[in-house]
């Protein structure tokens, strides 16, 4: 068991109660192109919408499929490395602090 607390919320997740899991990852995205009668042709709207908060990290409660959280990471290796580092902690019993750029202390 493991405490899990992300610093910009200050929210904690034990590990024993919860399950950690990839989230929404971003896409790659093209500006979009619209035509003279303001239709998308081609390309992305998302392209226009700041990415940054679309790579989380999803918690849910053990046995069920219930979202207890959400966590918004910086980037897809932000996701990975908090991954890694929660498994880290659950498999040593430390609790640990996670960062959105995906570091733990």
């Amino acid at each position: 068991m493991a405490l899990i607390t992300f610093d910009p919320t200050g929210e904690t997740m034990n590990t024993d109660l919860t399950v950690a899991s990839r989230g929404v990852v971003n896409q790659p995205s093209t500006p979009p192109q619209v035509s003279l009668d303001h239709r998308v042709v081609s390309g992305t709207l998302g392209a226009q919408v700041n990415d940054a908060q679309r790579n989380t990290i999803v918690w849910k409660d053990a046995g069920n499929e219930s979202t207890r959280s959400t966590w918004p990471m910086n980037d897809d290796a932000a996701v990975e490395a908090a991954l890694i580092a929660i498994a880290a902690a659950h498999d040593t019993g430390t609790s640990i602090t996670i960062q959105p750029t995906g570091t733990g202390s």
